[in-house]
């Protein structure tokens, strides 16, 4: 929350390197005020950080001190030859900028003349490597791999720069790529302009440093993807697959495609190589072996080119087109349409949008979101980016329309959230993007749920709103190649008005379940989460407060309903009977604190997501039967349903203190979950959109050669 606050909104405001190391110090401040911070590190950081703005040609060196790890993580192996302070300086970055990933630091003193040896015999916590003569880098880091402890490996230059979280970021990389063998950060140089967004070869074995000297924040490189190589300025692989592979191969000793032809080896083992621009390096290139390629070592970057053609003249890639090439191993293109880069903290909906996201990822597509906003959330968009999703952000684009007209004929498909965005976007999607097909999610029935609120309320000139509401959204249906819908009671709705003029599919719905749900008696109260900027969550409570709790207290007064989520402290300020639980950054931890859930929905549509995130939970559900619409659940047994207060007050005592059914409940709900809203469930539902649509989407494609 304090980054959000105090950082602009738009990466890049401040000086570049500035404003990584203000993040560290934020970082540093926090760990400070929880006592998680060295004693060492809290006297010496702005010693350290003087250091680092002061740079190699400035700076006086000092003795470091890096904890000592017996199992680490990561071992950061660092080849150095003479030019000690530009050495020292990549050591007080990694000193300086805070990481969670325990690590070591291996520096291989690669045969220096220098007063090298001596200086990092000063510093503590650091394993040093000796070459008596100079082996070159190749080699450098082959002898500092036999070191090495960690599981994984980091091949870092001396010359460079780490920032706050980076080792973090590439470890998560491994995660959230399973495939992953090589994952490698962005790297800019010390005036913020982009060194390299990963590496690309061409079909005649040319490489490319994606994005060189372009603006290290343009979407188009700021999402994790797979690429050809990763450059041996900062590398991370896996020590296992490293040491299968043989390293780094000595035909391009002492240095240069070394970097390009691990990562051939890597994919010939069938892993791939990732790029995660949410780990940034600075690198101050030409710092160890110059610029100059006709002298030197620089000169074996001209030398090892036709040794690396002549090996891998079978595994180039094929002849791609321009702007197709920045992508590797994807067999399609789909934009992604929402009125905002979602928030999972915030609304049910935006768990959804990001597993049909992950879903269309899992056919093999390569999507692009584009929010109607077009604002940059900085922790938000970094986490839809780190999933492999490029975001479309201003000021890069002021519209999105404008993002259209550059850019529309990349898409085969354009997957849009809610008929109002459909509405407004379609005319400028078949102007600019005519070849791409539209899948409509219409999220719920937005004109069905007016229409019920106006039926409770009896008003008639809210009745004939949801009129107006229901032939654009009928329209926006008719307008779209393929309409999805949660619901079989909506479909059928929608069957209704329309006929077979809407080609209406199912969308799918994927749930994760947690597998640490809290026991029985851990828990105590009811609770109910919502966007209470939703008008049918703020109305729910309210009715639950008035109809239930004053009836459930006259029996249990011990049993406190709280409600949870956005923007309740507003909407439901001075309401007897509920406490305001706010904003709920952990769902789970939430969730298992309470002994039921209840969903007291009186008005509405569509499936509703709170529901399949507290049974995924392990939490019972006491819903109402609009709650429960749609929902392929047997009541009594996987839920249970109250039409009234009075059932409510019935409901939620029957099962409060019997922990036999209470568990029962619980464990029948996971069940149906896991059944019914399964990934692999999802990923067939979404198939069989998009080939509705017309679209075949074979799924993830094999390592590129």
């Amino acid at each position: 929350r304090i980054l959000d606050d105090v950082m602009p909104p738009i990466p890049g405001i401040g000086a570049p390197l500035a404003e990584h190391r203000y993040r560290a110090l934020l970082t540093h401040a926090r760990l400070a005020a929880e006592g998680a911070q060295s004693p060492w590190l809290r006297d010496t950081l702005a010693r350290l950080h003087d250091a680092l703005v002061a740079g190699p040609q400035r700076a006086v060196p000092f003795p470091l001190v890096f904890p000592e790890v017996e199992a680490p993580d990561v071992s950061v192996i660092i080849p150095v030859h003479n030019g000690y302070p530009t050495t020292f300086i990549a050591l007080a970055a990694l000193a300086f900028a805070p990481v969670k990933t325990s690590f070591e630091i291996i520096v291989v003193d690669d045969g220096s003349t220098d007063d090298t040896a001596s200086r990092l015999e000063a510093h503590g916590g650091l394993t040093v490597v000796r070459n008596d003569a100079p082996l070159g880098f190749l080699k450098a880091v082959n002898t500092g791999a036999e070191a090495a402890r960690g599981r994984h490996l980091l091949i870092l230059n001396n010359d460079t720069e780490v920032t706050e979280g980076w080792l973090d970021a590439l470890g998560e990389a491994f995660t959230l790529f399973p495939e992953a063998g090589i994952v490698g950060p962005k790297i800019i140089f010390a005036d913020g302009r982009l060194q390299d967004a990963g590496g690309l070869i061409d079909h005649r074995g040319e490489p490319t440093m994606v994005g060189r000297g372009g603006n290290a924040h343009d979407p188009r490189f700021s999402y994790a993807r797979q690429v050809d190589y990763i450059s041996g300025a900062a590398l991370m692989v896996e020590a296992d697959l490293w040491r299968t592979v043989g390293g780094f191969s000595e035909a391009y000793a002492p240095a240069y495609y070394e970097d390009v032809d691990l990562a051939f080896k890597v994919r010939e083992a069938g892993r791939t190589v990732i790029y995660e621009p949410s780990a940034t390096v600075v690198h101050f290139e030409g710092q160890s072996h110059g610029t100059d390629t006709a002298s030197g070592i620089k000169r074996h970057q001209v030398l090892n080119a036709p040794v690396f053609k002549r090996t891998w003249a079978h595994r180039m890639p094929p002849q791609i087109p321009t702007p197709m090439a920045l992508d590797r191993g994807v067999s399609g293109r789909v934009l992604f349409v929402l009125v905002e880069v979602p928030r999972t903290d915030v609304d049910a909906g935006s768990f959804v949008a990001v597993e049909e996201i992950r879903l269309i990822q899992a056919l093999g597509a390569k999507v692009t979101l584009l929010p109607r906003s077009m604002e940059y959330l900085p922790r938000y968009t970094e986490a839809v980016q780190a999933m492999g999703v490029e975001v479309v952000h201003a000021p890069f684009f002021p519209s999105m329309e404008a993002f259209l007209q550059a850019r529309g004929g990349e898409f085969d498909a354009v997957y849009i959230t809610r008929y109002q965005l459909a509405e407004a976007l379609l005319p400028a999607i078949r102007s600019l993007a005519p070849q791409a097909k539209v899948l409509l999610n219409l999220a719920d029935l937005q004109f069905l749920r007016e229409m019920r609120a106006a039926t409770a309320s009896g008003d008639t000139a809210a009745m004939e709103a949801a009129k107006a509401v229901r032939a654009r959204e009928l329209a926006a249906m008719r307008a779209a190649d393929v309409a999805l819908s949660y619901s079989d009671v909506e479909t059928s709705v929608v069957f209704s008005h329309t006929g077979p003029d809407v080609h209406l599919v199912k969308a799918p719905w994927v749930q994760r379940v947690s597998e640490t749900a809290a026991p029985f008696k851990a828990r105590e109260g009811l609770a109910f989460l919502g966007n209470y900027r939703h008008p049918p969550n703020a109305e729910a409570v309210v009715w639950f407060a008035r109809e239930v709790m004053p009836a459930l207290h006259a029996q249990r007064p011990d049993i406190r309903f709280l409600a949870y989520g956005s923007y309740a402290d507003v909407a439901l300020q001075g309401i007897d009977g509920v406490e305001i639980g706010g904003h709920v950054p952990d769902l789970q931890t939430m969730f298992d604190s309470h002994r039921l859930f209840v969903a007291p929905l009186q008005s509405g549509a569509g499936l509703k997501g709170k529901v399949f995130q507290a049974m995924a939970a392990g939490i019972p559900t006491v819903l109402s039967p609009l709650a429960a619409e749609g929902i392929e659940a047997r009541y009594d047994v996987d839920c249970l349903v109250a039409r009234d207060g009075e059932a409510f007050v019935e409901a939620i005592l029957h099962v409060y203190d019997d922990e036999a059914r209470w568990t029962a409940i619980a464990q029948s709900a996971t069940r149906l979950v896991i059944e019914r809203y399964g990934v692999e469930r999802g990923i067939a539902d979404m198939r069989a959109a998009f080939e509705a649509a017309g679209i075949f989407l074979p799924g993830r494609q094999p390592p590129a050669p």
